[in-house]
């Protein structure tokens, strides 16, 4: 296991941030249809329904991810992204469950995301799962695409 994380509310004008997005939209955008490509940009993770949160080992970024609120008490799991040389430390388990402590904590009593069905979001999908992330069904303003998956989890509050 890495260190200790410290989670930090973003307002995405540190540069090395705006970096990481680049790369997960990059990469998100790189193995995904145009057309399916649900990945939100800096000024979509800057909206008044979203909690944009930045993980940090000391003075290094370590991965980013967001919770939006969806209303009638769900949230949607966004952008979550651990950067490649901090990955197999353990930080993405521990920023997942910063992210839905915060949903929980917000009043949120579901969580759900939205990923791709590309052999390239595999490990994404063996974390949520590993968390009690379960399939499920578009939720939201998501319609069913065949180069997603979407999962919730119940929060049980």
């Amino acid at each position: 296991m890495g260190k200790e994380l410290n989670f930090k509310l973003d307002d995405l004008t540190d540069q090395a941030v705006l970096d990481l997005l680049t790369t997960h939209l990059e990469y998100s955008r790189s193995i995904t249809p145009v057309c399916a490509s649900h990945a939100m940009d800096a000024e979509g993770l800057k909206g008044n329904d979203v909690d944009f949160f930045t993980a940090w080992d000391g003075d290094d970024l370590v991965g980013m991810g967001a919770v939006r609120d969806l209303g009638k008490k769900q949230g949607e799991l966004k952008s979550m992204h651990i950067a490649r040389a901090h990955r197999g430390k353990g930080y993405a388990s521990r920023t997942l469950k910063f992210l839905v402590e915060h949903a929980r904590e917000k009043g949120m009593n579901r969580i759900s995301l939205e990923t791709g069905a590309h052999d390239g979001f595999a490990a994404a999908r063996a974390l949520y799962i590993r968390h009690g992330f379960e399939e499920s069904g578009p939720f939201g303003d998501y319609e069913f695409d065949e180069s997603s998956i979407y999962m919730t989890r119940e929060l049980g509050l």
